[in-house]
């Protein structure tokens, strides 16, 4: 009766651990699938990253930069004459 009782409770202990690594392998399996997709992910975003036209964007930059000053300062010479014309 005891080697029966010592045999149920050896197999018990063994169905646990199989339950436990199963619920391991499960995580494990669910991580992967996750890094498989944010690779994915991370390569589509790289090749759209390589596909940008960079000396297009330096030279419409520098297109801004030569620009930008100039009309921001003619904006400010209107508003100026703006303020003077109008009645106070």
């Amino acid at each position: 009766m005891q080697a029966q009782i010592e045999n149920v409770r050896i197999a018990i202990a063994a169905i646990d651990k199989e339950i436990h690594e199963s619920g391991a392998t499960m995580s494990n399996l669910r991580d992967n699938i996750i890094v498989r997709r944010l690779k994915e992910k991370t390569e589509t975003i790289d090749k759209e990253i390589a596909s940008y036209d960079m000396e297009e964007a330096a030279k419409a930059r520098r297109n801004y930069e030569d620009k930008y000053q100039p009309a921001k300062a003619r904006e400010q010479k209107l508003n100026e004459a703006v303020g003077l014309c109008s009645p106070s």
